[in-house]
């Protein structure tokens, strides 16, 4: 599944991160900011429809 996303949110889970608390901040691409709004792109599944939120 890809979702194009339109915004992201930090969540409680992410707040050491931002405060130094844990070694290696930045994490990867897709360490943070899980908590995300959008669109599906596409959904081999089809579970999902293209354009849904």
């Amino acid at each position: 599944m890809l979702v194009r996303l339109e915004q992201v949110a930090v969540c409680g889970s992410d707040v050491p991160d931002y405060l130094g608390v844990h070694p290696g901040f930045p994490k990867p691409t897709g360490g943070t900011g899980h908590e995300g709004i959008g669109r599906v792109v596409s959904c081999p599944s089809g579970t999902y429809a293209e354009g849904e939120r």
